[in-house]
């Protein structure tokens, strides 16, 4: 099966609350023509979050911060071109 393509041009995609977990693997999330950057929530089914960047600018993208502590997740990404 293909992966869904966005009808949009945005740079970043980004998603809370997606319900994901390690048994979940990245195909079964991805969209074409963007990477996906995740951080589930470890403790529970809920929560979550996942960025999508646009593969031109995944080079220049750096994680700073990836965590899910108690009930709540944090992700920060610097992307500079």
């Amino acid at each position: 099966m293909a992966a869904p393509k966005l009808e949009s041009d945005a740079l970043i995609v980004a998603l809370t609350e997606s319900h994901l977990n390690h048994n979940i693997k990245d195909a079964e999330v991805t969209i074409a023509g963007y990477t996906s950057f995740r951080t589930d929530r470890t403790n529970t089914i809920k929560g979550g979050i996942i960025t999508y960047i646009k593969d031109e600018f995944v080079p220049y993208t750096k994680v700073i911060l990836s965590a899910s502590i108690s009930n709540t997740e944090a992700q920060v990404l610097h992307i500079k071109r």
